[in-house]
């Protein structure tokens, strides 16, 4: 088991989340980096879909009482394993009595940690990631908290793959996300339109896994139309009517009235989510002229 001392920054345990269901509006939820996620369970031969730690921004002090293996892969924390720095997207040897210290991020904004055989977790609706609206899912079905107690298999069912297949990549280049035009792009006038394609955004400090607010680049409509709700996903850009545009990301409600201006598919969200608040992000849109 591990006893968590700190729990870092909104960390939880996540999976892919729950598919199919947004007919019942119930969210998708899950990672926000897949590809960061399926490294983290390939590296160490765990089954594709085993739940992991997503840690945001900064990282959680755990005390391991068994030895085991962990992978950290995502964000960079400048993780340490008994003060000692350890690298990311390779298995890591843990003896019981172990500390492993996540610090700020320095590259990138979202961590992952997986361990053996995967943290054990509550299933609601068919998924064990954590939705804390609805008390779904994870750890007590909430986000980490100090004092909590993490259980998992230390067993390996598949053979691993050689961190020498895995690309590390380095989150600092992300500064450029590429989008389609949203089915409410023809609202913007001419001049909120140049400002999506020509200047950046900043992320706000205010951002969460429901959604990252954009500011410094206020947009606005040619009208205020009253539109009737409809189906947002993650990857929708909306706007509402401060005209600081929010990205949706895996949290997100199912139907809303905001204009959706543009659409981030799921490869270029997940760099999108990578970007850590504060940071600057422009947008450029993909040459297939689709809505997704």
């Amino acid at each position: 088991m591990i006893e968590v001392i700190h729990p870092g920054l909104l960390s939880s345990i996540q999976e892919s989340g729950r598919k199919g269901l947004t007919t019942w509006a119930i969210p998708q939820s899950g990672v926000l980096d897949r590809e960061a996620f399926t490294a983290a369970n390939a590296l160490l031969g765990n089954p594709p879909n085993t739940p992991v730690v997503e840690v945001n921004l900064l990282g959680p002090k755990l005390l391991f009482h068994e030895a085991t293996h962990l992978v950290l892969t995502g964000a960079d924390l400048n993780w340490q394993l008994n003060g000692a720095p350890v690298d990311r997207y390779r298995p890591i040897p843990v003896q019981s009595g172990d500390t492993l210290v996540g610090k700020f991020a320095v590259n990138g904004a979202r961590a992952y940690l997986a361990i053996a055989g995967g943290f054990q977790a509550t299933r609601s609706l068919g998924s064990a990631a954590t939705y804390p609206p609805c008390n779904w899912g994870g750890l007590n079905d909430a986000y980490l908290k100090k004092g909590d107690t993490l259980f998992f298999a230390n067993e390996l069912t598949s053979d691993p793959v050689s961190p020498s297949e895995v690309v590390v990549p380095d989150y600092s280049a992300y500064q450029e996300v590429r989008c389609y035009p949203g089915p409410d792009w023809h609202l913007l006038n001419e001049t909120s339109k140049a400002a999506f394609r020509n200047h950046p955004f900043s992320i706000s400090q205010q951002s969460n896994r429901m959604g990252a607010v954009l500011e410094n680049n206020t947009l606005s409509l040619v009208s205020s139309p009253n539109l009737p709700s409809a189906a947002i996903f993650p990857g929708i850009i909306q706007l509402p009517p401060s005209g600081n545009p929010i990205v949706l990301l895996q949290d997100c409600q199912t139907t809303g009235g905001y204009p959706r201006i543009a659409y981030i598919p799921e490869k270029e969200l997940m760099k999108f989510t990578q970007i850590m608040p504060g940071r600057t992000v422009k947008f450029a849109f993909l040459p297939e002229n689709r809505f997704f």
